[in-house]
């Protein structure tokens, strides 16, 4: 007979088992509690430091201690800027083994308020926006300080892709079919770049209420693009009402734009999937890749016989350095510096370059094209509730890769046409507003004037908002030098609402507003319109036309989807600074490659067509220096 204490193997297994699991258990606990509380001190740092930061005003915490010049090196390939394009462009020319590519970024790489989609407007107030705003306007931006429009844009590896709402939103196919022509090169067909957005996409359906067209996407890129996977019932009104209009869900990003849906964001697994993420840190130990971080550049080297680029000069730690290129130069600095290092390397109208006392090498129209979209914030009153939501909580979701920690509060989309040609002119985003661990400091980016704030404030109504855009506005801006440094931020001008036919089109776009909040399905919510009553406006009658129109000038603002400032063409003497394969005209082995070469507002955001400019780029660039 077996004394009672006796155990058998069998037993002995399960309860050795059962213990590790126990211990396992108890550890991971412990290690999750770490992760939470190591999450909720980053984002408190991180909220902190937004609340008090101060945007910058120039570049002056770049410049050199002496002008004494340090040999850097040669390189094939030297690439200006790592942001959202030419993070692309590096990835795509270090696959060429045998050739040595250099990178100059003068920001740092990504954190906490760049990973965690919700610190989206904590991002933006901090070092990893440049800061930009628009000389003061005329016509537009007049209740925000200085009558100056904000300018955001990245500054980091990963550009304005670490700071946007990372929505995925490819431009039109008409678009495309347009730009085509007008270059007359195929390449920039719809047919062609189709392929090129499916080769550099990870696409993961992870809602199945999405609309998802599958032969539209691909699996096995690096920038990974997934659906917003929160419901909420703003967003369920928001997608039946435009169904009750006639409106059919869609795949924006397929071959129909029009319709409504959930969006596609740059997302993965819940963090953001910035471009400095996704295709540069996999590939940062090719040993033919060099990332120079917090480096300046302050001119591009043009000899001015040959008229060959040769070498750029760029500012790092206080010391003045010089990279030469043995190939090819690529400037994607974005739609205000790369104009800028343009025009301070004597490319450039000869009347905007003399004032400076620079010498002019290639007279082209540089910054003379700045086009963006005009948004307007809408805000709309309901009677839906949301559960309480801490910050610990919402932590516990977001280490799983859900919850709202995981979304930039942009949910539903929809785009119409109010013309009926088929081609969209008009964007409706839904911003719920669910109740939120994290301070939404739009209006702090926004940069309204206490004033505007405080009659943007009145009332207690409970409220969501509705983000609608001008897909193709008329009016024209421009980017300018301010002087001759490189360390004075350029003189941008979106020259917003300055077109009469702008204001219309916003004022169409509160009438096309008003039926989505009049249907059914917003009626269920009980939905309003809130008309803001401004002090600005009080000389109108209150939801009048003239009314709007004087909202219109104090309220809105450009989209941040600026472009067009080193336009793409076939003739320069037309305004075309860079041909059909980006070269610059007038000037050898250099190439601009970002949103500035586009000639044109795309019914879209951008950074899925920067992404699709820095794949194509790189091909053309390959081809040639094989």
């Amino acid at each position: 007979m077996k004394p009672n204490y006796y155990i058998n193997t069998t037993d002995m297994i399960k309860i050795v088992t059962y213990y590790f699991l126990f211990v396992s258990v108890q550890i991971f606990a412990k290690d999750y509690d770490a992760i939470i509380q190591n999450y909720k001190t980053k984002i408190n740092v991180a909220i902190e430091n937004s609340n008090n930061y101060t945007v910058d005003v120039d570049a002056t915490r770049y410049k050199p201690k002496s002008n004494d010049i340090t040999e850097f090196g040669e390189f094939n390939y030297i690439v200006i800027g790592a942001g959202t394009t030419g993070a692309v462009v590096a990835n795509g020319l270090s696959e060429q083994t045998h050739k040595k590519v250099l990178v100059l970024e003068a920001g740092k790489g990504s954190d906490i308020s760049t990973d965690v989609p919700l610190l989206v407007y904590q991002a933006q107030l901090s070092d990893f926006n440049w800061g930009f705003h628009s000389t003061p306007q005329k016509n537009g931006c007049l209740g925000m300080k200085n009558q100056a429009c904000p300018c955001p844009r990245g500054r980091g590896v990963g550009g304005t892709s670490l700071i946007n709402g990372m929505i995925y939103s490819r431009a039109n196919p008409k678009d495309f079919d347009r730009l085509a022509r007008d270059v007359r090169n195929s390449a920039w067909s719809y047919s062609n770049v189709l392929r090129y957005f499916k080769k550099g996409e990870n696409f993961t359906h992870t809602n199945p209420a999405a609309p998802y067209a599958p032969c539209y996407h691909g699996k096995k890129g690096y920038l990974n693009v997934e659906n917003l996977n929160i419901d909420n019932p703003r967003s369920e009104a928001f997608v039946r009402a435009h169904l009750e209009l006639g409106f059919k869900k869609t795949d924006y990003n397929s071959l129909n734009e029009l319709g409504v849906s959930l969006i596609q964001s740059t997302i993965k697994g819940g963090k953001r999937a910035d471009t400095g993420t996704t295709f540069i840190l996999p590939i940062k130990n090719r040993k033919n890749l060099m990332v120079s971080m917090e480096s300046y550049v302050v001119k591009i080297e043009i000899h001015p016989k040959t008229k060959i680029a040769k070498s750029v000069l760029f500012s790092r730690h206080g010391t003045l350095y010089r990279a030469k290129a043995k190939n090819e130069i690529i400037l994607s600095a974005g739609a205000f510096q790369s104009p800028q290092i343009l025009q301070l390397s004597g490319v450039g109208r000869k009347m905007d370059l003399s004032k400076f006392n620079i010498p002019v090498i290639s007279e082209l129209d540089v910054g003379r094209n700045l086009k963006d979209q005009n948004s307007i914030f809408l805000s709309i009153t309901h009677n839906t509730t949301d559960p309480d939501i801490d910050l610990n909580s919402a932590l516990k979701d977001f280490v799983h890769g859900r919850g709202i920690l995981t979304t930039s509060n942009f949910e539903g989309v929809s785009f119409y046409d109010s013309k009926h040609k088929n081609y969209p002119d008009i964007e409706l985003f839904l911003i719920p507003f669910a109740k939120s661990p994290i301070p939404n400091l739009n209006n702090k980016v926004v940069n309204y004037t206490d004033a505007t704030l405080k009659d943007l404030s009145a009332g207690n109504a409970k409220t969501f908002s509705i983000l609608a855009t001008d897909l193709d506005p008329k009016s024209l801006g421009s980017v300018t030098l301010k002087s001759n440094s490189p360390f004075d931020y350029p003189l941008v001008d979106p020259n917003v609402l300055s077109n009469p036919a702008d204001l219309e089109m916003l004022y169409k776009i509160i009438q096309f507003t008003r039926k989505i909040v009049k249907t059914e399905a917003f009626k269920k919510i009980n939905a309003t319109l809130l008309v803001p009553k401004l002090k600005a406006c009080e000389k109108y009658k209150l939801d009048s036309k003239g009314y709007w129109y004087c909202n219109f000038r104090q309220l809105n603002h450009p989209s941040y989807h600026p472009l067009g400032t080193c336009a793409m063409g076939k003739d320069p003497k037309k305004g075309a600074v860079v041909d059909s394969k980006l070269r610059v005209f007038g000037v050898k082995k250099l190439r601009v490659a970002d949103a500035s070469v586009f000639p044109f507002n795309l019914r879209s955001h951008l950074v899925a067509n920067c992404v699709l400019v820095g794949q194509i780029v790189s091909d053309f660039i390959k081809k040639v220096n094989f």
